[in-house]
């Protein structure tokens, strides 16, 4: 609920503009409502020509179409907050799509009895002297959607359909109570929730109207609790017979309205015959290309000042000159991400500590400071650490990708405006510009602030929501300097997501659609790992975690190194629950990979590679099942069951990208197919694969732990064991 809208004040003198478009209404329109209403303006609205006038003491508004409008002039009616979220509520696409769009603000009647004729007889002079459809269509957000309501009960013939979005429907635990206008001190005796005047008690009217509603909320919205609101008036309203489409989006809070802006939702139900169908979220372009062509497997690299401190984060003060390997030789450690089956590598650039591992022109805190610099390098005077990973990745066929740390505890203007856009983003467009080449994946995380050195204070320093500018500058800036990348992170408007744990670990039913992330971390981490069906934004996760304990080497860490075994059940539990799989590498103090780590990889890839060696046709022994749904319509498969010879073997709610099932014993079923029993409504297709492994090899993989070490798996490691299966 914001400050209550307001429109353009008065003026004595008009100069109005140009139209936009040619060929629109606007001269038209405006001509006929000077005719009994004083005009104020005619400005834009998104784009569009608007006229803004006083219709009887309210300030009221009208958007013309490009061109020409459709037939009939139908129109979209917000009935408040109509400046607010307008790209998200498609009233942009209605536009361009030859509808008008209008306004009048009536908020000080709260739509009782005043604010009912008033609606009524704005209604009325938009068609009888505008030519408008006689019926409309309306919008209603927050107190927009108690206006709805009424309205539509009392005026029925006026209205063709409605979106809801977050309405308030009742004054009942209404968080703003104080803020209801002309009704306060009209409270019943027998309260508010028993109202006849309140939207949600008239539910079973609306409904035997006939006019579809579509409602949008968010599951966690304190303003108008949804148990107080949306869930019992979708109830009674669907108890009563009426048609009506319910999105609930689990991490939504009051706010945002609306939709994606690339989705046509509520201009799809309005255009509909009603009996609408919600579509699912898809990728967006560069991770549609990523989940298609791949890498499934990557790596996350971390070496720095951190190395040789022993810690997992600087605080900022360190010294550049600890950074002196003996023997770094990127080849070394890309070949050994290349021999465990890893297909790219983000190479952390920045970490926390505010050190940068390139020769960047933002910072004095950088790698032309250390030994490591001296000597033949890629710009002719010194050694690019992020360069020569760079190029160890192309020459070894791995994708090449960053991270800079957000967080800087070095930097003396971290928390200000300054460091944002001369330091940070700065630092973004060093690596991203063409120097390091394509980038196939950008990492940034919520590291946002605390204790650090920051340029001497050594104090804490607190940042505010929305500092880093991510859903607003930075990811956009990274787009159009890296079009083909992907952006690891909660927001929304990133391609992959945090899992909620830096363990590998993926619900086995895990979606890669998510609700909307209301920056609440609580909320966010309930739902991370498993999705939801209802999701907004198609946003898979990347499964991370460290190769050893930590994410940079510690010495006393030797012989914490996952297993081969144990990387393979990673691999199934995130590759094979519609994941990327994500490893931790940690070069050691000389610039190598140790030996237990390199062991590990290349384990890890023949076992991974023995499970799948031996595809099979229906019929023969099989106890690895491959499964994959065509997600051009978005993930549609919603449950699921596995039938071999008439009986179900395997079962599970999502399939999406890919689904990798083990069974501990082999079967030899001579009919197999997976039935979807639920799905979205636009399913496009299910397909498997057979694989027959060696039964020993499955229950290694199946039982290995954090612990698990390399004996067992001796064999595999020469190869005897892919025989085996054979």
């Amino acid at each position: 609920m914001n400050a209550k809208l307001r429109l353009m004040t008065s003026v004595l003198t008009l100069a109005f503009a140009a139209s936009a478009f040619a060929g629109n209404d606007l001269e038209e329109m405006r001509e006929k409502i000077e005719q009994a209403h004083v005009v104020k303006a005619v400005d834009t609205f998104h784009g569009f020509d608007r006229i803004v006038f006083d219709f009887d003491g309210h300030d009221a508004w009208v958007v013309c179409p490009k061109g020409e409008s459709r037939p009939g002039k139908p129109w979209t009616w917000t009935m408040q907050w109509a400046e607010a979220f307008v790209s998200r509520t498609n009233v942009p696409q209605m536009l361009n799509d030859g509808f008008h769009h209008v306004t009048i603000d009536t908020f000080s009647h709260r739509m009782d009895e005043e604010g009912l004729k008033v609606s009524a007889a704005f209604q009325k002079f938009l068609v009888d002297e505008l030519g408008f459809a006689p019926k409309a269509y309306l919008i209603g957000m927050s107190w927009g959607g108690f206006f709805s309501v009424r309205y539509t009960v009392n005026y029925p013939g006026n209205v063709a359909k409605i979106y809801l979005d977050a309405p308030l429907l009742s004054f009942v635990d209404f968080q703003l109570i104080k803020d209801i206008g002309p009704w306060s001190g009209k409270m019943p005796a027998e309260g508010w929730g028993a109202s006849p005047e309140m939207p949600l008690n008239m539910a079973e009217k609306l409904a035997a109207t006939k006019i579809s509603v579509l409602l949008l909320y968010g599951g966690v919205d304190a303003v108008v609790p949804p148990a107080r609101n949306c869930e019992p008036f979708a109830e009674r309203f669907k108890a009563g017979g009426g048609d009506i489409t319910v999105v609930k989006r689990g991490l939504y809070a009051h706010h945002p309205h609306g939709v994606e802006v690339d989705e046509t939702t509520i201009k799809d139900f309005f255009l509909g015959d009603g009996q609408f169908s919600c579509a699912r979220p898809i990728p967006r372009p560069a991770l549609a290309a990523r989940l298609a062509n791949g890498p499934e497997i990557i790596g996350i690299v971390h070496w720095g000042l951190n190395t040789y401190t022993d810690r997992e984060w600087g605080f900022g003060d360190e010294d550049p000159a600890m950074l002196n390997p003996a023997k770094f030789d990127a080849d070394q450690i890309v070949g050994a991400c290349k021999a465990g089956g890893i297909g790219g590598l983000v190479v952390v650039a920045k970490h926390h500590d505010g050190f940068c591992l390139w020769p960047t022109k933002t910072t004095e805190h950088n790698i032309t400071k250390t030994p490591f610099w001296r000597g033949t390098g890629n710009r002719g005077q010194g050694r690019d650490y992020v360069k020569e990973m760079e190029q160890a990745c192309r020459r070894a066929g791995l994708k090449f990708g960053v991270y800079c740390s957000p967080w800087d505890r070095n930097n003396a203007h971290y928390g200000t405006e300054k460091y944002v856009t001369d330091v940070f983003q700065q630092q973004l467009r060093e690596l991203l510009s063409g120097y390091y080449g394509e980038i196939f994946e950008m990492w940034f995380d919520g590291a946002n602030g605390g204790d650090g050195y920051y340029g001497g204070a050594r104090e804490k320093r607190k940042i505010p929501d929305g500092y880093y500018r991510y859903d607003t500058e930075t990811f956009a800036m990274v787009r159009k300097l890296q079009p083909k990348v992907c952006i690891f992170n909660e927001m929304d408007e990133a391609d992959f997501r945090f899992g909620g744990n830096e363990r590998g670990l993926v619900d086995p039913d895990s979606r890669s659609t998510i609700g909307h992330y209301d920056g609440v971390w609580d909320h966010y981490k309930l739902v991370a790992n498993i999705g939801a069906a209802d999701g907004t934004t198609f946003h898979p996760i990347e499964a991370d975690f460290p190769l050893r304990k930590g994410w940079f080497y510690h010495e006393s860490e030797r012989g914490t190194t996952r297993s081969a075994a144990y990387l393979t059940k990673l691999y199934l539990s995130s590759v094979g629950n519609a994941s990327t799989m994500n490893i931790g590498i940690a070069p050691n103090k000389d610039g190598l990979l140790d030996a237990d780590d390199v062991k590990a990889l290349s384990g890890f890839k023949t076992l991974k590679d023995a499970l799948f060696a031996h595809e099979v046709k229906q019929g023969e022994p099989f106890n690895v099942v491959v499964m994959r749904e065509d997600i051009s319509k978005g993930e549609q498969v919603d449950e699921w069951e596995f039938i071999a010879d008439g009986k179900a073997i395997l079962r599970g709610k999502s399939i999406g990208l890919k689904r990798i099932r083990l069974l501990e014993t082999p079967c030899a079923a001579k009919s197999c197919e997976v039935k979807v029993l639920k799905d979205g409504g636009a399913l496009q297709g299910v397909s498997f694969k057979l694989y027959r492994a060696d039964p020993e090899l499955v229950r290694l993989v199946l039982s290995a732990t954090t612990e698990s070490g390399e004996t067992d798996t001796a064999k595999w490691m020469t190869g005897a064991g892919i025989q085996a299966a054979h």
